[in-house]
């Protein structure tokens, strides 16, 4: 209750008199989930340093506390619990999210990379749809995490469960819009090499001429036997990726 209520001199008392923080409620939460959702820096603190706390226990949704950190974005919990038990960095829920999975699949870049630098998670997990974080982002189409996650060296030839590589990925499941228009000299640079803003439309076709300029494959084929190029209607953008792929053959 201390916990739920953002009571750190509470907590502390308890903690004090060595109460059970590893006590799960009716939905298998224990105080350090609640205080991860809750977002209170100093009760995560308090315990994380606590003797005896348990950080395996999972949810009834199968979150151990480093899962609920990647998921609910907090990088002081993500960074405090793999100092103290980093070999959990790639425990897999039931779906096979690690918290790598859940952090690239929610856009949360920074943790993303605590978990790579400080945990040294396995950047190329696989999920129970064989996908890789790096998929995961791609089908999103967070160019943050992306950009992130291929220059940490995430492969490029991963394929989920369809045969489908990250470039498939962006081909697939992104629009293309009418900023095309606008974005077709090189697609702006790649818009700058993917460092766009929040508020600009992260369409699949920059993403996938960034990942072609760094080495995706044009012609792997997925279990339909189909290419990547065989994914666009659009002339033009089959003129960009090709473009793009000649770019990376001259590096």
């Amino acid at each position: 209750m201390a916990v739920n209520k953002k009571h750190p001199q509470c907590v502390k008392v308890l903690l004090k008199h060595k109460c059970n923080a590893n006590i799960q409620d009716t939905y298998g939460d224990t105080a350090l989930h609640y205080a991860i959702v809750r977002e209170n820096d100093e009760i995560i603190e308090l315990l994380v340093n606590y003797p005896g706390i348990d950080f395996t226990i999972q949810n009834n949704r199968g979150f151990n506390p480093l899962h609920l950190a990647a998921l609910q974005g907090s990088n002081l919990a993500t960074k405090e619990i793999l100092k103290k038990s980093r070999q959990i960095v790639d425990v897999k829920k039931e779906d096979g999210f690690t918290a790598l999975h859940l952090a690239a699949f929610n856009d949360h870049k920074e943790i993303c990379e605590t978990l790579l630098t400080v945990g040294q998670a396995d950047i190329n997990s696989r999920n129970n749809q064989r996908a890789t974080p790096l998929l995961l982002a791609v089908s999103q189409g967070y160019s943050d995490v992306v950009t992130l996650l291929v220059s940490k060296g995430a492969d490029l030839t991963a394929e989920d469960q369809d045969g489908d590589t990250c470039l498939h990925m962006a081909l697939m499941r992104h629009h293309f819009t009418t900023e095309i228009e606008t974005a077709i000299p090189i697609l702006k640079a790649i818009r700058t090499e993917l460092n766009m803003t929040q508020n600009e439309s992260q369409t699949g076709a920059d993403i996938a001429c960034y990942l072609v300029q760094h080495g995706a494959s044009l012609t792997h084929r997925n279990h339909q036997g189909k290419t990547p190029m065989d994914l666009i209607n659009d002339p033009r953008i089959r003129d960009e990726i090709r473009r793009s792929a000649e770019s990376c053959h001259k590096k």
